[in-house]
């Protein structure tokens, strides 16, 4: 399993659980794909959570992240009980986000690779100044 389906789990299991109570929207929900967004980026700071486990991250990085999207606890809190009362919707959209996470992931490693040729270039090129010197 790719580490990032493995970080997606606590997801998974808050999906299945809230599936399970589903409850009346009685406020603004966010929008499905800021929803999404969300997802994703809590999705990341699980993983670096688990990088670094004896950190505030958990507490400065949700703080950060709704302050980010101008969103309250309570409002992401509401959405997500709403999203959740659709399966099969839910699933999609966390599907979606893995997308997400998948193609950042693609394209850091494209940039990545990008810079070390870069860099394997620069060093060929500067033993050839070397030794034509």
């Amino acid at each position: 399993m790719s580490l990032i389906k493995l970080h997606f789990l606590p997801f998974i299991l808050l999906f299945g659980i809230a599936c399970s109570t589903p409850e009346e929207n009685t406020g603004k929900l966010i929008e499905e794909d800021i929803y999404i967004d969300l997802l994703t980026e809590l999705h990341l700071l699980s993983a670096i959570e688990d990088t670094y486990p004896d950190s505030t991250l958990r507490e400065d990085g949700l703080d950060s992240i709704l302050n980010y999207y101008n969103i309250t606890v309570e409002t992401f809190e509401e959405s997500h009980e709403h999203y959740l009362q659709d399966e099969e919707a839910q699933r999609a959209r966390l599907d979606e986000a893995n997308r997400r996470l998948e193609d950042e992931h693609e394209r850091i490693n494209d940039v990545t690779f990008k810079v070390q040729e870069e860099r394997r270039q620069a060093q060929k090129e500067e033993r050839e100044m070397k030794e034509n010197s």
